[in-house]
């Protein structure tokens, strides 16, 4: 951490009272704390709203605020505690809870760092994929119907489908069994109106992908 990283962060919570949770670019370390990267999901300091914020982690089906260790959120604001029945993307739940309750501030400097080895709990996770995948589905049906989602019907769609496709993608990389994928699509879905919307899906996939990119900020970045 920099040594500024808590007097700045504070800072924010001190002049700011709906600030609910607050983060920063970070560098992404090895091993040995080499630096790999840096992790800027926004291009510059800002405040904004934190249904927001939630909006665009769900329309891009990305967590934009980063790793417990990158934040700082009020301990009353999180007597809730973390939900125990997510595995892999838990922090990002407990985000979209902090962030109903107020406003989000990023800081653009790199105020700390995150560790990548081989030993941390996602390179765990993935002896088990499928599990991850249920943390994805559970949170998309928690929250994409909250009444301040603005998320339109398609993108909905899109997102659904998007992730039974990489259930059907643990089958093409030999992860899982076809008959497992097809279960699981069954139990979700349907394997016959996925098989008919597979060739749109990879014709659209790339355009919502950079529609994702330049067209989906929502003001905020």
């Amino acid at each position: 951490m920099s040594r500024d990283t808590l007097q700045k962060m504070l800072s924010l919570f001190e002049t700011k009272r709906n600030i609910s949770l607050v983060s920063s670019s970070r560098r992404i370390i090895d091993s040995e704390s080499n630096t790999m990267g840096m992790k800027s999901p926004f291009t510059k300091d800002l405040i904004a709203n934190g249904e927001k914020l939630i909006n665009l982690c769900l329309a891009k089906q990305d967590n934009l605020i980063g790793e417990p260790t990158a934040v700082m959120f009020r301990r009353s604001d999180a007597a809730r505690g973390f939900q125990s029945q997510y595995r892999q993307i838990v922090d990002l739940e407990m985000w979209f809870h902090l962030l109903e309750k107020g406003d989000f501030a990023y800081i653009r400097e790199p105020l700390c760092a995150f560790r990548i080895h081989a030993r941390q709990q996602t390179i765990n996770n993935r002896s088990s994929p499928l599990s991850v995948l249920n943390d994805v589905f559970r949170l998309n049906e928690e929250y994409l119907c909250k009444r301040y989602i603005t998320i339109n019907r398609f993108i909905k769609s899109y997102i659904k489908y998007d992730s039974l496709y990489k259930i059907w993608k643990l089958y093409i990389t030999n992860q899982i069994s076809k008959q497992a994928a097809i279960q699981e699509i069954e139990a979700r879905y349907s394997y016959s109106k996925f098989l008919l919307l597979y060739p749109l899906y990879k014709t659209y996939k790339p355009l919502l992908k950079l529609y994702r990119k330049v067209g989906l900020s929502g003001g905020i970045a």
